[in-house]
């Protein structure tokens, strides 16, 4: 696939989850309209662990850039901690399981455990 190509459905993919969660961060709940906040889109799975869930939108979450960066540097924490057969965190187990905004035990505990 070019670069070009990937690009584009890359950028298709992250605005199609903006979209879909309504520009607000699925962790924290600030909004880029009300709160001015930047979101951005979110792989559940890594994309390089799953690349066939690389452009599945029920494989992407919107937040914000402060939760993103939270989430990422432990996601690469746990992923130099565990053999690559083990290295999804249970950050992204937990995003698995997040559709709507009743889900908030998951909220509670990736923030419990990020602290």
């Amino acid at each position: 696939m070019g670069k070009r190509l990937i690009k584009n459905k890359d950028i298709i993919w992250q605005k199609s989850v903006k979209e879909r969660d309504n520009y607000t961060c699925r962790r924290c709940n600030r909004n880029t309209n009300i709160d001015n906040v930047k979101v951005e889109a979110h792989h559940i799975q890594d994309y390089h662990d799953y690349p066939e869930l690389r452009y599945e939108l029920d494989n992407g979450i919107c937040l914000c850039d402060q939760c993103h960066k939270e989430i990422s540097e432990k996601n690469r924490v746990d992923r130099l901690s565990k053999s690559k057969k083990d290295s999804v965190s249970i950050f992204n187990h937990q995003f698995t399981d997040i559709k709507c905004e009743a889900d908030k035990k998951y909220i509670d505990e990736l923030d419990n455990a990020i602290e």
